[in-house]
């Protein structure tokens, strides 16, 4: 009984020994262990932490559409701002000032070389001589009706209506020498539909 008692008694003890051994410090010579990942503290400032900034730059392709906006536009839109623009500037242009520029517009527009755009403006200048012949006609016209007394209201509305459907007629006769010069591309085409509206800004 006593042997079994000192024996157990070692064993104890060489256990202890084992367990002091393996808590020494590594500095010391003892066992080197794993070292466990230590996150290191959160240091407070007291300002509060710091984020990244959003974003508020617009994508490559939203860039690129704004920029290339007003050079994209439709050649047409372009032109007729073009006009718009003239139109307000005939105080400082002048009358003549404002039609010649017009006519250079309108023939860059159309793609004329110089010889095609001479004789356009010559054709245009013309038929802006006789629609101003014609209007001064109608009015001469619309007096005479009115000065006389001797008509009834039946007779006077159709001598007005005469008076006007000879303005028109004489107006669209010029605007067809317009239409005789100007070519079969798309351009030409899109100012035929609107060359009363063109014919009255270069006027």
């Amino acid at each position: 009984m006593a042997k079994r008692t000192g024996v157990l008694a070692a064993a104890i003890l060489v256990l202890a020994t084992v367990s002091i051994l393996n808590r020494r410090d590594p500095e010391a010579g003892g066992p080197v262990r794993e070292p466990r990942a230590v996150l290191p503290a959160a240091v407070n400032t007291g300002e509060p932490p710091a984020t990244r900034p959003a974003d508020t730059s617009a994508p490559p392709e939203t860039v690129a559409r704004t920029e290339a906006g007003p050079r994209n536009a439709e050649p047409e839109a372009v032109f007729w701002e073009e006009v718009g623009s003239l139109l307000e500037a005939r105080p400082s242009l002048g009358e003549e000032g404002q039609r010649k520029s017009i006519l250079e517009a309108t023939s860059r527009y159309l793609g004329l070389d110089r010889t095609q755009a001479q004789v356009f403006e010559a054709v245009t200048r013309q038929a802006i001589q006789e629609i101003e012949s014609s209007w001064q006609m109608r009015e001469v016209g619309w007096l005479a009706v009115s000065a006389n007394v001797t008509l009834d209201a039946e007779l006077r509305e159709q001598a007005e209506r005469d008076v006007q459907e000879r303005y028109e007629t004489g107006k669209k006769q010029a605007l067809a020498r317009i239409e005789a010069v100007l070519g079969s591309g798309p351009r030409s085409a899109l100012l035929r539909e609107r060359l009363e509206e063109w014919m009255d800004a270069v006027r």
